[in-house]
């Protein structure tokens, strides 16, 4: 590294002299089905800033890229699915999370419902339903009737505040003295501990301090996202597409808790710094937000055993999940 923050082997040599790694970072590319897809890591703050402020960044299109083959992932279908049915899955899964015409917590709820029923299906081998199974979802979502179905949902912003805090909290990084931090990290993580009403000493919260500040922020939250309005969507999108959602889990189900637990979370960290006086986060906090959710828990292996504390507390069943999604 060079005294202007630069790589130095790719301002002396090029990129060729680049390792494996450093060569394809923030890009993910995979080989499905002999189709290469090539994702980004939002753990770049740049590929952070363009994913989620753009409003065309997932409007998918086919070019040439230069790829290392040895940096390629060969992926192959989930559940005993062909490749050719895991893409109807996976491409009416992106669909529903892209319905405009529904809010975003109602395209979860849909979502949840199908990823429910598709794992009901392949736990009894019944893979000729699946085709049919979508035509009802499409269905579902054509008539108009999903809105309506969900009217009488109540949010429980309680239950969101403790579990999402939990999250937060589980993974050790509240206050993590042992993991080197960027300014911009320890900024953003002192922000959401203020928010969430934690003592500026310890960094500790009482529960009502929780779900108090929990609440006073994500009353504010959608008037701060007028600066980024695409930001939650395409973190959603971002994860679905690079995961192959819903291949990540034992199940569909559990794939879609995951997806749960990591928007909840992201929500929480966005609500919490919505709470702290009286100017709201701008479009570059919030994408800074993004950026850390990624370094600090997007690689770290007990993320993604979280979504289990939904399943084992009772919490994980779709008619409680409702309740988490909508705010």
């Amino acid at each position: 590294m060079t005294s202007e923050g630069l790589c130095s082997i790719q301002k002396n040599l090029n990129e060729t002299y680049l390792s494996h790694t450093c060569f394809a970072f923030p890009r993910q590319t995979k080989d499905f089905g002999g189709q290469h897809e090539q994702a980004l890591s939002l753990s770049c703050p740049e590929a952070a800033r363009q994913a989620l402020l753009s409003a065309d960044a997932f409007e998918f299109a086919e070019s040439r890229v230069p790829v290392r083959m040895a940096t390629v992932s060969k992926m192959v279908p989930a559940y005993g699915l062909s490749v050719e049915l895991m893409n109807e899955v996976r491409i009416l899964c992106l669909k529903m999370l892209r319905t405009d015409s529904l809010e975003l917590w109602q395209r979860l709820a849909v979502l949840g419902l199908f990823c429910e029923s598709l794992t009901k299906v392949l736990e009894t081998g019944q893979h000729e339903q699946i085709l049919p199974l979508i035509d009802e979802t499409v269905a579902l979502i054509e008539q108009g009737g999903v809105a309506a179905a969900l009217a009488d949902i109540q949010p429980d912003y309680r239950s969101q505040a403790l579990v999402f805090a939990m999250f937060w909290s589980a993974a050790g990084f509240a206050a993590n003295s042992a993991v080197q931090e960027s300014r911009v990290q320890e900024r953003v993580v002192r922000a959401i501990e203020r928010g969430l009403g934690a003592d500026p000493g310890t960094g500790e919260a009482t529960i009502e301090d929780v779900v108090e500040g929990y609440a006073k922020g994500l009353a504010r939250l959608p008037e701060a996202l007028k600066a980024a309005p695409y930001l939650l969507e395409h973190f959603l999108l971002n994860e679905m597409f690079r995961g192959l959602f819903p291949s990540k889990g034992n199940n569909p189900y559990d794939a879609f808790l995951q997806l749960v637990a990591q928007s909840g979370l992201l929500r929480l960290m966005l609500a919490a710094q919505c709470n702290i006086g009286d100017a709201l986060p701008d479009a570059n906090d919030m994408v800074q937000t993004v950026h850390v959710f990624y370094r600090r828990f997007q690689h770290d292996p007990r993320f993604s055993q979280l979504n289990k504390a939904l399943t084992n507390s009772g919490l994980g069943r779709l008619e409680r999940v409702y309740g988490f999604l909508k705010a």
